[in-house]
């Protein structure tokens, strides 16, 4: 596939010093080697231009446009919509949907490209008037570059104008070196008396950045001069230092003025380990003193050499490493704040543990071990107020940092001691044999069809919940209060197995190989068919269930084996490491892989800000790690417990990083922090062959009476006695008196009715003696007894006299009111306009 058919997905520009085959020119960023062609990057956009020029637009509604200038469109629709603005320049959004593509930035490597485009659209702007009260709207601004590009498009459409003068001079004394040092290029060639003093200034600028953007434009100023002036004494010039591609990035990108200690912390070595036959005894020498034009060298060296690179990244801190990983992989600036929790959750601390450390904004700012990195004031037009810092990797240095960041080692599930579990985690559950005590209860409840759904719905009654766990002794792993977490382990054992085939009593004589099986059936997909992952994710809005696949389903249930049965048995492994080993082998268990649907879904989420309650999050703009992955892994492992696979360490849920609107958690499995394998999770993965459970079998019998309809039990056996709780009452410890008003409790419909007496016949007796046929019969004969009619109408009767009187001897109402108690009466519906004419004739309105 051609690479300009996939610039979507396109990677980085290599770097290459040589001639490019296309334009013959000598160039250094190519494309990457989708074919066996390289173009210059020139060239490259060029050819991009060119085709997207031929694309007609005639089709695209508005609403497409829209969505292809605002941060979530794609880059081939974004360049689209760019070349074509003019189809949509009547629309009274599109100069500042121009505006906001001035500052774009991604880490796509066309972004600069988009930039420039939505430049020319603006500069170019039919409606001239339009374009610059649009440009002098703006208040706030995304980036050093979109203030940049707003002074050159307002100073490229009239820069003569008082405001576009003001404009520059407040880009001119911008705080940004960047912006400043663009403001001097723009204006160099300029031969306007305004901009001598502006440029005259800039040339003063303390940043040596400034400073080298003026010194571009000095030649046309001499010439003028000279022009002017009589020719100054000559003045010796100091030679100008020649720098690479790699040093100009860093010069051009790099602010070295606040961290003045990179040298002597980073930097100081890397002379000793530069290549002799590269630097002569001199340059090395003069790279062994801490100036700025060695600071840029140096720099620049690590940049082009991963050698050079993990020597300097094995020096920084943890907590820089981990941030560069978090960045590097990412595709767009993330909020200081969520960066902060991620790296917590990263380093396994906990905030009772975390030692006090400078918030993540200031020490980007302010430490010199965070020199790779920029904070930026955040600003959208979606949030009222200020949005707080986003942190990114350096954009000039971003492509090189991705070249040479090694990949990320596997992660180790390194076992945690039981007393730093005990101290972290609020809460522990051991599985033991309980869940074999339960499971005999739990099965016996659904078989009985005891749990009852919600209209319209799958989603199990709580009321049904509350019985279960009740009736089944089931421990739960939160007893607060809480309705988020009531009943939870209920919840998970019962939607797991009402999604089960149905199976036989044979079968629970081996609970131990009854889970097994179960379990084999799930991950091989060839049971619990409607147990599907998407469910898990209840918080993620707008899924669409026809989008739903089989294959997919089967791919996650075979990965999450897959990364389950890495678990080391006996031992106290991190949920979020674990989490970490699918990650690492490329999995997200991420059911919404439907490009239709996928793009759609979002998440409701608190916005944190000072006048917005709620944001809406595109889950495809979230991390899929966050959101997707650790959630599910969380969620899966809760279910385990619940079956005795493993042991939970955890807390009350929370979630610092994403959390739902108006919760404190992303999911309510959110407190899982730790998980270990037992001894029967290790006989259910394959590890031990076989698994003795040793629980007491209890057993009872069941007395039917032949005269009337009671029914005793003997012994212990709480599936029986259960059966017996379904339709009968007790009246004492063993006898069960059964009547109508127990038969038929809970019942709603004329099948239920059935059904209990096929459950009698199923669970207690299948040919019970006549007493109990003859009171099968009437319950069947009486179902029913009462019919409604819809067609009839009541009515009250004020308490006059003479209607009255007339209600009860008028031949023609006679014929049509049938007279109930307490001053009511029935009309039929079709007869009411009758009645009503009627009444009218003795002066009774009747609206």
């Amino acid at each position: 596939m051609d690479i300009d058919n996939n610039i979507n997905h396109m990677q980085p520009w290599t770097i290459q010093p040589m001639k490019c085959p296309a334009c013959g020119k000598k160039a250094t960023h190519f494309t990457a080697h989708a074919t066996e062609k390289l173009e210059c990057s020139k060239c490259f956009r060029q050819r991009l231009k060119d085709r997207f020029s031929t694309i007609d637009l005639n089709q695209w509604p508005w609403e497409r446009f829209y969505l292809a200038l605002s941060p979530r469109g794609s880059m081939e629709d974004r360049l689209t919509a760019l070349i074509h603005f003019g189809m949509f320049r009547h629309e009274e959004e599109v100069p500042k949907l121009l505006i906001e593509n001035l500052g774009y930035e991604a880490g796509h490597p066309l972004a600069g490209f988009a930039r420039q485009m939505a430049y020319e659209a603006c500069r170019w702007f039919p409606d001239e008037k339009q374009m610059l009260k649009a440009l002098f709207r703006v208040r706030h601004y995304t980036s050093w570059r979109q203030k940049a590009n707003i002074a050159m498009a307002a100073y490229g459409i009239a820069p003569s104008q008082a405001r576009v003068k003001s404009l520059v001079h407040k880009m001119a004394s911008d705080t940004s070196p960047n912006v400043r040092s663009h403001v001097a290029n723009m204006i160099k060639d300029d031969t306007s008396r305004w901009t001598e003093d502006l440029f005259q200034t800039l040339q003063r600028d303390p940043n040596p950045l400034v400073r080298e953007a003026c010194l571009k434009g000095m030649p046309r100023r001499d010439t003028r001069e000279k022009n002017q002036t009589p020719s100054p004494a000559p003045k010796v010039v100091k030679k100008k230092p020649v720098y690479n591609k790699v040093e100009k990035a860093v010069i051009r990108h790099f602010d070295f003025s606040k961290h003045e200690e990179v040298y002597d912390r980073y930097l100081a070595h890397i002379p000793d380990l530069l290549d002799k036959k590269e630097y002569d005894t001199t340059q090395i020498k003069a790279l062994k003193q801490n100036t700025q034009e060695s600071r840029v060298r140096l720099l620049a060296a690590v940049l082009s050499s991963q050698p050079l690179f993990k020597t300097v990244l094995s020096m920084l801190p943890d907590r820089v490493r981990l941030l560069l990983y978090l960045c590097g992989r990412s595709h767009y600036d993330q909020d200081s704040e969520s960066l902060e929790q991620k790296l917590r959750q990263a380093m396994e601390q906990d905030p009772a543990d975390t030692p006090e450390e400078t918030p993540l904004d200031e020490a980007v700012k302010n430490d010199p071990a965070f020199f790779l990195f920029k904070a930026e004031e955040s600003w959208s037009y979606r949030y009222y107020g200020d949005g707080g810092y986003e942190i990114s990797i350096n954009e000039g240095l971003l492509p090189f940092v991705r070249q040479l960041l090694p990949e990320p080692s596997a992660p180790a599930l390194v076992p945690v001691p039981a007393k730093k579990v005990k101290e972290r985690a609020d809460h522990l559950h051991q599985a033991g044999k309980t869940i074999f005590e339960q499971l005999p209860l739990i099965l016996g409840f659904i078989s009985q069809d005891k749990l009852k759904f919600g209209k319209n719905s799958d989603k199990i009654l709580v009321s049904s919940l509350k019985k279960m766990a009740a009736a089944c002794n089931i421990n739960e792993f939160y007893d607060n209060g809480d309705k988020e977490l009531n009943y939870l382990k209920a919840r998970l054992v019962a939607d797991f197995f009402t999604c089960r085939s149905a199976w036989q009593a044979k079968e629970l004589e081996d609970l131990p190989g009854f889970i097994k099986d179960a379990m084999d059936r799930y991950f091989t997909f060839t049971d619990f068919k409607t147990h599907r992952t998407r469910h898990t994710f209840d918080y993620i809005k707008h899924q669409q269930e026809h989008c739903d696949s089989d294959s997919l389903e089967k791919k996650i249930r075979k990965q999450l084996k897959q990364v389950f049965k890495q678990l080391p048995k006996g031992k106290w492994i991190s949920t979020y490491t674990l989490a970490r080993t699918a990650l690492y082998q490329e999995i997200d268990f991420n059911p919404f892989a439907d490009e239709y649907e996928f793009p759609d879904l979002y998440i409701s989420m608190d916005a944190n800000r000072r006048h917005r309650d709620r944001e809406r999050r595109d889950l495809a703009w979230l991390y899929k790690f966050d959101t997707v992955t650790l959630p599910f892994v969380k969620r899966m492992m809760f279910l385990f417990g619940s079956l005795g696979m493993v042991d939970l360490g955890y807390s009350t849920p929370s979630n610092t990083i994403y959390s739902q609107y108006g919760k404190p958690f992303l999911t309510v499995f959110d407190g899982l922090k730790y998980v270990r394998l037992t001894e029967f999770g290790s006989y259910v993965i394959g590890r031990k062959k076989k698994f003795a459970a040793k629980i007491a079998i209890k057993s009872a019998t069941i007395e039917i009476d032949d005269k009337k309809t009671m029914l005793s039990i003997y012994g212990e056996d709480p599936i029986k006695r259960m059966a017996l709780e379904t339709v009968g009452r007790p009246i004492n410890k063993s006898s069960y008196m059964v009547d109508y008003q127990s038969f038929l409790q809970e019942c709603a419909t004329p099948n239920e009715v059935k059904s209990r007496i096929q459950f009698f016949r199923d669970n207690i007796v299948e040919h019970p003696p006549a007493v109990w046929e003859r009171f099968f019969e009437e319950v069947l004969a009486r179902i029913d007894p009462l019919e409604p009619l819809p067609s009839m109408a009541v009515f009250r009767v004020k308490p006059d006299r003479q209607l009255l009187c007339l209600l009860t001897t008028d031949k023609v109402l006679k014929q049509h009111v049938i007279k109930a108690e307490n001053h009511h009466m029935m009309v039929e519906a079709s007869h009411f306009p009758k009645v009503k004419k009627r009444l009218a004739r003795f002066g009774y309105f009747v609206s």
